[in-house]
């Protein structure tokens, strides 16, 4: 059985309201992945002064006649290229991504995910990411309405807050700590609900295993009390 986090299937459009299904426009309907990539990286002013240090060496290494200029300029462009390239998986990581959102941002999701229990269904969560991508643009803390590229991301997203937010400060006082505090667990405890219904819809006869498991659990219990006593 696939995974949660790599599976992700149609489901009917009856699922969602018409108007919503309509109205979902995503970075992947105007442009390549690769493009929009790039676009999201050029918004960072660090990988904008990468790419120009790096043409600016590579017409120096063109324009140097000397052979010792040429290996230097070789080395820094391999170096600036490797360094260039762990700052962009920095840039693209899901911590940045939910340090660009902010904690209102990241609340919205939740929020979002509590109300379309979208499960493993595509069209919920392209739904949710283009949600975000409105509301990041409108709230500033994005430069356009192109923050997530597919539902895919989105769901990826959510995934890594609920997994590296397992455990918030104890007994905290801040109100945004407390608030955030229970989005995330309801919409963790939400979406659980949701990917349990979806397996169970589309295999009912483990559904019907687990409970004649868990029939069984309970009579081997009750045996024992029975038997103790």
């Amino acid at each position: 059985m696939s995974t949660a986090s790599s599976t992700l299937k149609s489901s009917p459009f009856s699922q969602l309201p018409t108007e919503d299904i309509l109205t979902v426009v995503l970075p992947r309907d105007r442009r390549w992945w690769l493009y929009y990539y790039l676009r999201f990286l050029n918004k960072s002013w660090i990988f904008r002064a990468i790419y120009i240090t790096l043409i600016s060496l590579l017409l120096l290494s063109w324009w140097t006649d000397s052979d010792e200029l040429k290996v230097l300029y070789g080395f820094l462009l391999f170096f600036v290229a490797v360094f260039g390239s762990l700052i962009s998986a920095l840039l693209l990581s899901i911590n940045r991504m939910k340090y660009l959102m902010g904690t209102e941002g990241q609340m919205k999701l939740l929020a979002e995910v509590t109300k379309y229990k979208p499960s493993l269904y595509i069209e919920k969560w392209d739904l949710i990411a283009s949600h975000l991508n409105d509301y990041l643009y409108e709230m500033n803390a994005f430069p356009d309405r192109e923050f997530f590229y597919n539902g895919k991301q989105c769901m990826h997203l959510f995934q890594g807050i609920v997994s590296t937010n397992n455990t918030l400060p104890n007994g905290s006082t801040d109100p945004e700590v407390q608030n955030f505090g229970k989005y995330l667990e309801l919409a963790r405890e939400v979406h659980k609900d949701s990917i349990d219904l979806y397996w169970a819809s589309h295999y009912p006869e483990l559904a019907i295993a687990d409970l004649d498991q868990g029939a069984s659990e309970s009579n081997i219990e009750n045996l024992d009390f029975i038997t103790s006593k």
